[in-house]
C-alpha cells in the first residue's frame, strides 16, 4: 500500500490556513473532511466555525474507525452529530445555532472504510472519491447551481458598468452571499435596481435551465436570500430536492447519506478529495491532480465560464481550499 496525500488552503501565500483534513489510518480506514467556509467572522478559541467542524469530525472519525468500523454507517453519523450539537454547548452558541443555520459548524466526510475483504465508502455532502482511476462516487449539490447563476449574473451586470475583474468578483460575492432583493451601499455604483431586478430574472432562467424539477419557489429562495440567510433551508431536511445532507449538530436524514461497498479484490486504487477539485485528472498521482488544477485555474480562475463555482480565485485566494488522499492497493 502507498499513501499519498496533499491539501492547500485558499490564501495563496498562507496554505496552511485551511478548512480541510484529512485521514489515512492504513488498516482502518482514510477520509477528507471539507469545514464549511466561514461567512459571519466568528472566532472560537481563534477558530473558524468550518475549522471547528473539521477538527470535531475528524477526531469522532479516527475513534469509529478505530472501535465500530463495522457498525452500520449510521451510526457514525449520530455520534459525529452529537459531538458538534456537544460542542455548541461547550462554547455557548447552542441556541443560536439551532435557530440560525449560518451560525453552525458544518462539514463535509468522504470516508473509505477498510473492513478487511470488503471496503465501505461513505458521502456525507459533495466531497468525493474515486476507484481504479475512473468510478466517481460523488453527491450532487444543487444548492451551488443557484448561487453560482446568482454570481455570474451579477459579475457580468457589474462589468457591464464598467467594473474591474476585481471590483466585479467582489460584487458579485455581496449579492451571492446576501441575495439580490435590495440594493446595499456595498454594490454600488455598479449596480441599481433595474440591475437586481435583471439579475434575479436572468439568474432564475440559468438556473432552472439546470435544474429539472426543482420548484421556482426553492430556487427563488437562494436568489433572494442568498447563501447567508438562504442555503440554510435546505440543510438536512427532506422538503426540497435541493436538500442536501452537512454534519453541523442537527439530525441528518440518511437518505441523503450515500454508502457502497466494494470487494476489496476489486480495488487498486481509492482517491477520497474535497470540491476544492472541480474535475478529476487522467492520472492517480499528486501531481496529476494539481496539474488538473492548474489547467483549470488558467483557463477560468474567477469560475463564471466552463467551471461556474459560487466563488472565484483572485489575486490572493484560490476559490476553495482543496484536499487530495491517494491510496494505491497494489
Amino acid at each position: 500500500m502507498r499513501i499519498d496525500c496533499f491539501s492547500a488552503g485558499k490564501p495563496k501565500t498562507d496554505p496552511g490556513m485551511t478548512e480541510d483534513l484529512f485521514l489515512a489510518l492504513p488498516g482502518f480506514g482514510f477520509a477528507v473532511i471539507d469545514g464549511l467556509s466561514d461567512r459571519t467572522g466568528h472566532r472560537y478559541g481563534g477558530l473558524s466555525a468550518g475549522q471547528m467542524a473539521a477538527r470535531l469530525v475528524a477526531a469522532e472519525t479516527a475513534h469509529w474507525l478505530a472501535t465500530g468500523r463495522h457498525n452500520l454507517a449510521q451510526t457514525l453519523i449520530e455520534r459525529l452529530t452529537a459531538k458538534i450539537a456537544a460542542a455548541y454547548f461547550d462554547v455557548g452558541i447552542y441556541e443560536v445555532a439551532m435557530a440560525e443555520p449560518g451560525r453552525r459548524f458544518g462539514a463535509t466526510l468522504a470516508l473509505a472504510i477498510d473492513l478487511g475483504q470488503t471496503w465501505r465508502f461513505l458521502l456525507a455532502g459533495d466531497s468525493g472519491i474515486r476507484l481504479n482511476g475512473s468510478q466517481i462516487l460523488q453527491n450532487g449539490h444543487p444548492v451551488d447551481v443557484v448561487t453560482s447563476a446568482l454570481r455570474i449574473e451579477t459579475y457580468h451586470a457589474a462589468k457591464g458598468h464598467g467594473a474591474n475583474d476585481e471590483v466585479a468578483a467582489e460584487v458579485a460575492r455581496f449579492v451571492t452571499l446576501n441575495g439580490a432583493t435590495e440594493l446595499h451601499p456595498d454594490m454600488r455604483p455598479w449596480l441599481d435596481v433595474d440591475d437586481l431586478e435583471a439579475i434575479l430574472s436572468r439568474a432564475r432562467t440559468r438556473a432552472e435551465a439546470q435544474l429539472f424539477g426543482v420548484p421556482a419557489c426553492d430556487i427563488d429562495v437562494l436568489l433572494t436570500q442568498g447563501i447567508i440567510q438562504g442555503q440554510g433551508h435546505f440543510q438536512n431536511n427532506t422538503n426540497s430536492p435541493m436538500s442536501y445532507a452537512v454534519i453541523d449538530g442537527t439530525e441528518v436524514p440518511m437518505m441523503h447519506i450515500r454508502t457502497e461497498d466494494r470487494s476489496a479484490d476489486s480495488l487498486e486504487s481509492i482517491e477520497l478529495f474535497t470540491d476544492g477539485y472541480l474535475e478529476p485528472p487522467n492520472g492517480t498521482s499528486i501531481a496529476a491532480w494539481e496539474a488538473s488544477f492548474a489547467t483549470i485555474e488558467a483557463e477560468d480562475p474567477a469560475k463564471i465560464d466552463a467551471y461556474p463555482c459560487p466563488k472565484g480565485s483572485t489575486k490572493e485566494h484560490w476559490f476553495d481550499d482543496r484536499t487530495v488522499v491517494i491510496v494505491d492497493l497494489r
